[in-house]
Parts: C-alpha cells; sequence; structure tokens
C-alpha cells in the first residue's frame, strides 16, 4: 500500500465522518454546526481561541517561503 493510497484513504474516512455527523444533527442527536458556533461566540475566550486557531492554521498552510 503505498503512501498516496493511505492519503486517499484518509480523505474518504473524513469525508464518511463528515456525512454521518450532518445526518446525526439533521436527525436531532447533535447540535447543529451553527449552534455550536454560536455557544463558541458566546464567551470572549473562545473567541480569542477560535481566532488563535484560525491564525496558527493560516500561518502554517497559507503562508509561502521563498
Amino acid at each position: 500500500m503505498s503512501t498516496r493510497d493511505v492519503t486517499i484513504g484518509g480523505f474518504i474516512v473524513l469525508g464518511v465522518v463528515m456525512v454521518t455527523l450532518v445526518a446525526a444533527s439533521w436527525a436531532g442527536r447533535l447540535p447543529r454546526f451553527g449552534e455550536v458556533v454560536d455557544l463558541l461566540m458566546a464567551r470572549r475566550v473562545w473567541r480569542v481561541l477560535v481566532v488563535l486557531i484560525w491564525w496558527w492554521l493560516g500561518w502554517h498552510f497559507l503562508v509561502r517561503t521563498s
């Protein structure tokens, strides 16, 4: 099994997990994504943490080095 196969398999697993979570939220077993975001944005500590996570992701995945 090559690394390409592992990568494709990982994306397939992530896709199945995402579809399962969406289906569970539609069925009412889990809160919807918007409800989770509203809950996170209700307190300042969580807002700052979300901004820091977005900054970290942007810095590590979007900054080009020359």
